[in-house]
């Protein structure tokens, strides 16, 4: 993996996404779930034939519904066999080492992107660097998932040298998302970067016209403060908040302030979000 990676923030033509394009949001149709085979047991508990047996019935009732992209360890091909969702047409199992099975924060960040040529979209695949949410545990493997799943779903990928999971980021589908200043500005993610620096990088990135930076999530956050725990677009308008109702709990300060600032841009008209709910 890189390091000390740095991109050239002057030259905003690498740092925008195409015109037209967009990053959806969590609600919208999609093509295929994406999922990986839980390995090692070291990492389970040494619970890992029931993890994997929950794991299973996961896939094949997902796969009842729609595709599931199943990221499959090379050294356990054995399992295209013997698995039981093995020979169901839905299941689309391919050949990628992986170091764990969160891939809400590995897998690379897709937008839609205009095609002129044809009229259709183009599947834009962002790989971001991935260092375990801050160097926390093992992750050299995890941090090729991108590249292997833009090849797969055949993506316009490019690959971005800034530390990034798609957890830290939550976006109405619409031009504006959500995010905290715990988690990217966390000093063994992107320590060359201020804030601004962020802010400019993924509204290019992302087509963003709004990005909402909360401060903190919840204590005990190996994270260190996802969005994804705290705040969700629940449509293109509003948005979800977690909160604590015992100021005894130790996140209740910090997710107070969360919740009394979207409920200010709210009540002030400036954003484009217009609902909290608690």
């Amino acid at each position: 993996m890189e390091r000390n990676a740095h991109i050239n923030l002057s030259n905003s033509s690498n740092l925008s996404l195409p015109a037209g394009g967009r990053l959806p949001a969590a609600w919208e149709p999609h093509a295929a779930t994406i999922m990986a085979v839980p390995h090692g047991d070291d990492l389970w508990f040494n619970q890992l034939d029931a993890v994997r047996a929950e794991h299973d019935a996961l896939i094949l009732a997902i796969a009842a519904a729609e595709d599931v992209v199943l990221l499959v360890p090379p050294n356990e091909r054995g399992l295209l066999r013997s698995a039981p969702w093995a020979s169901h047409p839905r299941v689309k199992p391919i050949l990628c080492a992986t170091d764990d099975v969160w891939l809400r924060d590995t897998a690379p960040v897709f937008a839609r992107v205009p095609n002129p040529v044809d009229g259709h979209d183009d599947l834009l695949a962002y790989d971001f660097m991935f260092n375990a949410w801050g160097e926390k545990f093992h992750h050299l493997l995890d941090d090729g998932i991108g590249r292997r799943l833009g090849e797969h779903f055949a993506a316009i990928t490019k690959r971005i040298p800034f530390v990034f999971e798609g957890g830290s980021l939550d976006c109405n589908g619409a031009g504006v998302a959500l995010t905290t200043r715990q988690c990217l500005l966390e000093p063994k993610r992107n320590p060359a970067y201020s804030e601004r620096d962020i802010d400019f990088l993924l509204k290019g990135l992302f087509g963003l016209q709004e990005l909402v930076w909360l401060d903190e999530g919840i204590v005990g956050d190996h994270t260190d403060g996802h969005i994804d725990t705290i705040a969700r677009f629940v449509s293109a308008d509003t948005v979800v908040c977690h909160f604590a109702e015992s100021k005894e709990h130790p996140s209740y300060m910090s997710l107070k302030a969360n919740l009394d600032m979207l409920e200010g841009l709210a009540a002030e008209g400036v954003s484009a979000i217009k609902n909290v709910i608690p």
